[in-house]
C-alpha cells in the first residue's frame, strides 16, 4: 500500500512513540524488530518508509497496540467488528440478514486489513443493522410498512454503492502469482 508523505509522518511518529515508551535506543529497538538497523528505524521515525508488515505485527505487539492504531492513528479492529457482528446476529430474525452477516464476516476474516477495505465493509454493516433496528420497529407497529419500505429503499441504495466500492477496491488490487 502506498502511504502520502504526511501519512508516513504521522506513522514515524507513532512508532517513535512506542519506541521511547520502551525506553529504548533506536539501536535497541531495532534489535527487537526482526533485527532492523539503527538506520532503518530511524527511516520509520522521521517518515521516509514505513516497516513490512511482519515488522509492523512485531512492532504493534511491544507497544500493546494495533497495527491499526500505528497506520491509522485508530485503533478499531477487525475483532471488534467481528464482535459487534456477532451480537448483532444473535439479535437478528431475517435469514436474509443472516446469510449476510455470514458473508461480511467471511469477508472481514479474509481481509487484508486495509483501511478502505474495513471502511467500506463497515459502511455495509451499519446499513444492514439500520434495516434490522428498523424491521424490529415495523414488527412492534412503531413504524408504518410504508416508512419502512422508504428506509429500506435508502439503506439498499447505500449498501449497493458501498458494495461497488468495495468490488472496485478488489478489482484494484495487485494480481498475485
Amino acid at each position: 500500500m502506498k502511504y502520502s508523505n504526511e501519512d508516513k509522518k504521522q506513522i514515524g511518529k507513532r512508532i517513535k512513540s512506542i519506541r521511547t515508551s520502551l525506553g529504548l535506543t533506536m539501536s535497541q529497538f531495532g534489535d527487537r524488530v526482526a533485527d532492523a538497523p539503527q538506520s532503518i528505524v530511524s527511516r520509520w521515525e522521521s517518515g521516509k518508509s514505513v516497516p513490512s508488515a511482519e515488522r509492523l505485527k512485531i512492532i504493534s505487539k511491544l507497544g500493546h497496540t494495533s497495527s491499526d492504531w500505528i497506520l491509522y492513528g485508530y485503533e478499531e479492529s477487525i475483532d471488534s467488528i467481528k464482535e459487534l457482528i456477532s451480537l448483532s446476529k444473535k439479535s437478528s430474525e431475517t435469514d436474509g440478514a443472516n446469510s449476510l452477516f455470514d458473508s461480511l464476516v467471511t469477508a472481514i476474516k479474509n481481509s487484508s486489513e486495509s483501511k478502505e477495505e474495513i471502511e467500506l465493509i463497515s459502511a455495509i454493516m451499519l446499513d444492514i443493522f439500520v434495516i434490522q433496528a428498523q424491521f424490529q420497529k415495523l414488527k412492534k407497529g412503531e413504524l408504518s410498512p410504508e416508512d419502512y419500505s422508504s428506509i429500506q429503499m435508502d439503506q439498499f441504495e447505500s449498501i449497493n454503492n458501498s458494495i461497488s466500492g468495495l468490488m472496485d477496491f478488489y478489482t484494484h488490487l495487485p494480481k498475485s502469482k
